[in-house]
């Protein structure tokens, strides 16, 4: 039996960040920033992107417990807390939560102080130039690469980065391959005819098919 359903003070954490979430959510901005000339190519924000489930405190609960069984040892305050910052920028962005999850699992397996070899850092995994661009769009504050660190400014940056991508490709699974290679990597494989790699996004896409129908891979 899972003891983690028996913790009141567990349960009752989860609904004060969930009640935070609902009460912040208001003052979410509803307009996007005008875009700068210079960052048209990496930023998009002309179109809404797919709006995932509607905010729930059951919904909220799922994305918490999935965190918590990817995660393994982390607390459930903890994955409360990454979760709500999930939550918070999958609303500003209009991205599904689930989403969000499954990429940073794939990314960094939740680990904030994760860096790959080409110098990608944090839960979602962004390069530093490509994250000072994303701040400076945001007008958020930047103080080098180990902003990345920040999990609620690196899930922020993160999901704005995928948000952008979503718009500017025909399909998810190319939006996931351009987050993994980069666009300009999946742009010239597009003019050129050539096949988009699928092995990351269907990395992605299995476990967020997998939340979808309430299970844990």
């Amino acid at each position: 039996m899972d003891n983690r359903r028996r913790n009141p003070w567990g349960n009752l954490w989860i609904a004060f960040t969930f009640a935070l979430l609902v009460a912040a959510a208001g003052s979410l901005p509803g307009r996007r920033p005008a875009v700068d000339p210079a960052l048209a190519p990496v930023m998009a924000f002309a179109a809404p992107a797919p709006v995932g489930e509607s905010c729930s405190l059951a919904a909220f609960q799922r994305l918490q417990a999935n965190i918590q069984h990817l995660r393994r040892g982390i607390s459930p305050r903890r994955a409360a807390v990454l979760a709500g910052y999930i939550w918070q920028a999958a609303h500003r962005f209009h991205c599904d939560p689930q989403l969000i999850a499954a990429l940073i699992h794939v990314e960094s397996s939740f680990f904030t102080r994760a860096r790959s070899s080409r110098g990608a850092r944090g839960l979602m995994q962004l390069r530093p130039f490509v994250a000072r661009a994303i701040a400076r769009q945001l007008q958020t504050a930047w103080h080098g690469p180990e902003t990345l660190h920040d999990p609620r400014q690196n899930i922020t940056m993160g999901t704005c980065y995928l948000a952008s991508l979503m718009r500017q490709f025909p399909d998810l699974q190319t939006a996931l391959a351009a987050y993994n290679y980069g666009p300009t990597y999946i742009r010239r494989r597009l003019r050129q005819g050539g096949a988009v790699p699928r092995r990351y996004p269907r990395k992605v896409l299995s476990l967020y098919q997998a939340f979808g129908r309430g299970q844990k891979s």
